[in-house]
């Protein structure tokens, strides 16, 4: 999934008749799990900012075109997810399009 390139590797899969997914190798089948946990996981890394600008109502030093941009690129991994049809990367997306945009109102709110 790193850079973007987890779609190539599907299709090399199905196209030349490569590994299956699930994988048998125990290890990979574990491997493409934890992809689903981290897709969960790691969207929660803004909340601390979430959480500061929402509750604390502190946006001070925080650059709303940082964060509109960020909900922008995430809106395009999430397209990307939906045409590849690769749930970890459209759930993880998602989410962080959300929370990126909670932070873009929060601070036009509280600027």
């Amino acid at each position: 999934m790193k850079n973007g390139f987890h779609h190539l590797h599907l299709r090399k899969r199905i196209y030349k008749n490569l590994e299956p997914y699930p994988h048998g190798d125990v290890f990979k089948k574990f491997f493409d799990k934890l992809m689903y946990v981290v897709a969960l996981l790691v969207p929660l890394i803004p909340l601390p900012q979430v959480w500061e600008v929402l509750v604390n109502k502190n946006v001070q030093g925080v650059a709303v075109s940082s964060w509109f941009f960020f909900g922008v690129v995430d809106i395009l991994w999430l397209i990307y997810g939906f045409i590849h049809k690769e749930p970890p990367i459209y759930i993880s997306n998602f989410i962080m399009t959300i929370l990126n945009f909670v932070v873009v109102i929060g601070v036009l709110l509280y600027r």
